[in-house]
């Protein structure tokens, strides 16, 4: 996964993953495997092809869910 600032604000403990229709983004919890300047390794949490929110998170808040506009 490309990285964002997703990491500062939750600590790679969470993310916001879009719903299939993408109305909606869900807290999703996530473990963060190997790392480079690049990308993260996601070794749970998520699945291939899953849709995430990597940026913005400091205008979110704390809130459990987004809706998508």
């Amino acid at each position: 996964m490309p990285r964002g600032d997703f990491y500062q604000h939750t600590g790679g403990q969470w993310i916001y993953k879009l719903n299939e229709s993408g109305d909606r983004a869900i807290r999703t919890p996530i473990s963060i495997g190997r790392q480079n300047p690049v990308q993260y390794e996601i070794i749970s949490g998520l699945e291939s092809g899953d849709r995430v929110v990597v940026n913005g998170y400091a205008s979110f808040g704390d809130v459990n869910e987004l809706i998508i506009k």
